[in-house]
């Protein structure tokens, strides 16, 4: 990986964490906790690479999908039309298992625990990165789980998962995580 992609990649991730747990002068400019982590999402997939098949053509776009409510899955809708590894990001919101089609991430918000059961077993053998700020999202089989602690957000990441899914996570950014197994909830 190029030095200046982790440089860049470091500095937002350190201006995210302590923009996250320190107080500000000026409300609006400070981002909320939703705006963060639909930042981190968008830089977690800068270093995960998906098998060739994972997309039709170069110009395939990677399509985000997200499921359920609240303020996370509404401020990762922001991340569409930007570019993410010289891919146009489509962001579609789904509320149905059977609305899946081809997918290359998926968020989880606030949704009905068989719905997110449901999807996930639909996707249990595509390459999808799957992240949720849900408790315990990681270690009951998600790739990468958001969570709070000392008033930052900050992410773990279940390799087998990643494995299963047939990802590649960087190095780079398995040294930032918290790294988690398939325990039991």
């Amino acid at each position: 990986m190029p030095m200046r992609q982790i440089t860049v990649f470091a500095s937002l991730l350190l201006m995210l964490v302590l923009l996250a747990g320190s107080p500000c002068r000026a409300a609006e400019s400070v981002p909320d906790e939703s705006q963060v982590k639909a930042a981190l999402v968008f830089n977690i997939a800068k270093f995960v690479d998906w098998p060739p098949t994972a997309f039709v053509q170069d110009s395939t776009p990677l399509v985000i999908y997200t499921l359920g409510g609240g303020g996370f899955t509404s401020a990762v809708a922001g991340l569409h039309g930007k570019q993410l590894k010289g891919r146009s990001v489509v962001v579609t919101h789904i509320s149905r298992a059977e609305d899946i089609r081809a997918c290359h991430v998926l968020v989880i918000g606030n949704a009905d625990s068989n719905l997110i059961q449901a999807v996930l077993y639909k996707l249990r053998t595509q390459p999808v990165l799957s992240i949720s700020d849900r408790d315990r999202f990681a270690h009951s089989g998600g790739v990468v789980g958001l969570f709070r602690q000392a008033n930052k957000v900050k992410f773990e990441i279940n390799l087998l998962a990643a494995q299963q899914h047939q990802l590649k996570i960087s190095s780079h950014l398995l040294k930032l995580a918290r790294i988690v197994g398939q325990e039991e909830p």
